[in-house]
């Protein structure tokens, strides 16, 4: 569901990328050894030598013989796809959702229906579903009910046994055509503009919790599932990513949901920017703001990095065609960390739908390689006009 754009990174970052592979294997092997510790903050903070070391981690370990993992983490999340944010929570949307679409991407759809099946049976009257079975509100994980349902349909159609499936069995396009709807007409609370705070506090998008102000991460997941839906031009839409662009910090990267207050420039958060990069990725990049973004979230990705961050930041990253030739190394540090304990429903979903994501712009990038293929650059300033869906 979450397909890269096939855009060629520019060329100054491409050679940014090809240093940072020099000191990779290094420091990835320092990072296993224990000789950087784990508690460096991997989402900002003073950009030394030391911390610059900690961003270079990761080896370019990419091939087949290194993935045996991969097959691991979807085989443990196969067995627990209805579930939550810990081993023992009860079952959640987000995880579950994540679940689905990670499951259906790596070919395994009667287990990602199984998933699918768990949220429409939790799915409200009105179209959202809330953050459990039993807790109605919040309802941003709507947005990700509706990827899911997608995800499941399209895997459904193409599996092996689809010609002895059920079309009647499951309406997932109902579920979906409900689950729009209740998005489409969920808004943000406006607040009159302020001069203590540097975004425009009067653009409506999506809020955590219904009638209050917008926020970063729940207008990403629902741009996101309305653009899934057909609905990139409606004005909800529209409006959604202009919030985005908005929110976007000076100097690159998003924070949760601010840019300025009281003077202060915010710092920019790995997860919020991956999933900000990936609503936008199909979007004309005028001014070349996306650019600083992508730049900031290459040099922020570390072996240190939590797990839902780092997949959000790949994600971000492969829509644009710069995802680090290190990321399966990456992925495949987070899962061992992830599974010194039990791991979660949620923490499993992310690594594996990451991981699918990864494995393919790979594979696609060696392809373009082996047979003298070059993907075009990327087009400067597009200035048509953008239609309007009312």
């Amino acid at each position: 569901m979450f397909r890269a754009v096939t855009q060629r990174p520019l060329a100054e970052r491409e050679a940014t990328i090809a240093e940072r592979e020099a000191t990779f294997a290094a420091a990835s092997a320092a990072f296993r050894a224990g000789a950087l510790p784990a508690s460096y903050p991997s989402d900002g903070g003073d950009h030394g030598a030391y911390q610059r070391t900690r961003r270079e981690c990761g080896a370019r370990m990419n091939d087949g013989d290194h993935n045996d993992w991969i097959g691991e983490v979807v085989d443990r999340l196969a067995s627990c796809a209805i579930g939550g944010y810990a081993a023992d929570s009860p079952s959640a949307t987000e995880p579950t959702a994540l679940a689905a679409i990670a499951l259906a991407g790596h070919g395994r759809t009667d287990d990602a229906r199984r998933a699918a099946r768990w949220l429409a049976e939790v799915q409200n009257d009105d179209g959202s579903l809330g953050v459990t079975e039993d807790q109605a509100e919040p309802r941003w994980p709507t947005s990700l009910a509706v990827l899911a349902w997608l995800a499941v349909g399209d895997a459904s159609a193409s599996a092996p046994n689809a010609d002895d499936l059920d079309p009647t069995a499951d309406d997932w396009q109902a579920h979906v055509a409900r689950g729009a709807e209740w998005i489409l007409h969920c808004e943000s609370n406006a607040i009159p503009r302020s001069p203590l705070f540097g975004h425009d506090s009067m653009i409506v998008a999506w809020p955590w919790v219904v009638g209050t102000h917008a926020w970063v991460e729940p207008t990403a997941l629902h741009v996101l599932a309305l653009k899934a839906t057909g609905h990139q031009y409606h004005s909800r839409t529209r409006e959604g990513v202009r919030m985005l662009f908005d929110r976007q910090l000076p100097s690159g990267g998003w924070n949760y949901g601010n840019t300025v207050v009281m003077g202060q420039a915010l710092r920019p958060h790995v997860q919020p920017t991956g999933l900000a990069l990936l609503a936008l990725a199909d979007e004309v990049d005028a001014h070349r703001r996306v650019n600083r973004s992508l730049d900031y979230l290459l040099s922020a990705v570390t072996p240190a990095t939590t797990t839902s961050s780092l997949a959000w930041a790949l994600l971000g990253l492969a829509a644009y065609g710069a995802l680090p030739p290190s990321a399966t190394t990456l992925l495949e540090t987070a899962w061992h960390r992830t599974n010194r304990t039990a791991p979660s429903t949620h923490k499993l979903a992310l690594l594996a739908l990451a991981a699918d994501v990864a494995t393919r712009a790979i594979a696609t990038r060696a392809g373009s390689v082996s047979d003298g293929r070059h993907e075009p650059e990327a087009s400067a300033t597009d200035h048509s006009p953008v239609p309007t869906e009312n």
